[in-house]
């Protein structure tokens, strides 16, 4: 998949794999690991654009080290033309539940212009619900 998502957090978040699938790696957002366990980080988790993981919709896990809220999504539209974005979560792994929509719940839905090929399509201000994981558990 592709985009980016911007969130606070009071410790880590592991970043994406280099090759895009659902492994993380040992990075931090940023690169740098936090100094306290106690500091509030603002930080970006970013995916790339690669031309070939682009789908109608993309579901991915994330595995929270520490307590994580995730406050803005930006997305990754190859046209510019309107587009309806939805976004939706569920407790626990995506895996097992690609076909069942009464397992999810919905954060966003809104129209946004896209900004073509290789740029961030930011969703809204407060068009993304906070989406809080707790230490320990994945959505």
């Amino acid at each position: 998949g592709s985009g980016t998502g911007t969130g606070s957090n009071t410790g880590t978040v592991p970043a994406p794999s280099p090759n895009n699938d659902d492994n993380v790696n040992g990075s931090y957002v940023g690169g740098v690991a936090p100094t306290n366990s106690n500091s509030t980080l603002y930080d970006e988790l970013t995916t790339t654009y690669d031309a070939d993981s682009g789908q109608a919709g993309n579901m991915f896990d994330v595995v929270a080290l520490k307590d994580v809220i995730i406050h803005e999504m930006d997305v990754h539209i190859v046209e510019n033309p309107t587009s309806k974005i939805s976004v939706y979560t569920r407790d626990g792994t995506f895996e097992g539940h690609e076909q069942d929509s009464e397992m999810w719940t919905k954060r966003a839905s809104v129209i946004v212009q896209g900004r073509g090929v290789n740029m961030a399509t930011p969703l809204p201000a407060g068009a993304l619900d906070l989406v809080e994981i707790m230490a320990g558990t994945t959505c």
